[in-house]
């Protein structure tokens, strides 16, 4: 089992490595996403596109039809970290190995409460996303490092995806499911 501390120090070098890595606002009108879901004239499910950024902003990210495509950090800021890793950093990394495997195998199931026209009351946001994972899987985890396009308003599965890049050049994405209590 991992120790608390463990995992949010793991967590924490993640977060200021993102801080790092993260580079200006793409300059072209065209963004690559994964399809969430098949979408007719577009793609299948799993498949990477490129779309117009108003597009995937507008209508298939507050859909969670489509995610966006992780960024290769740039060499300069990869290069700044490898160097900056202390000597124990197989261990951290088999601790991050190891949180984001319960993080991306378990659906983090949310009780939301519904008025008369089965509706959320409120608004699930990547606060609420966080103090869940911190209740169900004792995993301490900035909402900052969990990406929603829009806050979630309807009941059912929905997907995150958490701001940190994979060896693989992937991100984690996990598995919402919001329920009536």
């Amino acid at each position: 089992m991992l120790s608390k501390n463990r995992a949010a120090q793991s967590c924490f070098r993640f977060a200021s490595q993102l801080l790092a890595t993260r580079g200006q606002k793409a300059s072209t009108t065209k963004l690559p996403i994964t399809l969430l879901e098949d979408i007719e004239h577009l793609g299948l499910q799993g498949q990477q596109v490129v779309v117009s950024h108003g597009y995937a902003r507008n209508f298939l990210y507050p859909r969670q039809l489509a995610a966006p495509v992780p960024t290769k950090p740039r060499d300069r800021h990869q290069k700044v970290s490898q160097r900056n890793e202390p000597e124990g950093s197989a261990a951290a990394s088999e601790d991050l190995q190891a949180i984001l495997s319960m993080l991306t195998s378990q659906p983090v199931v949310m009780k939301c409460s519904i008025d008369a026209d089965g509706v959320l009351s409120g608004q699930v946001n990547s606060a609420a996303i966080s103090a869940a994972i911190r209740q169900q899987m004792n995993i301490d985890l900035a909402p900052q490092l969990i990406s929603i396009p829009e806050p979630f308003t309807e009941l059912g599965q929905h997907h995150a995806m958490l701001q940190m890049t994979l060896p693989d050049g992937s991100r984690p994405l996990l598995q919402i499911h919001l329920t009536e209590p």
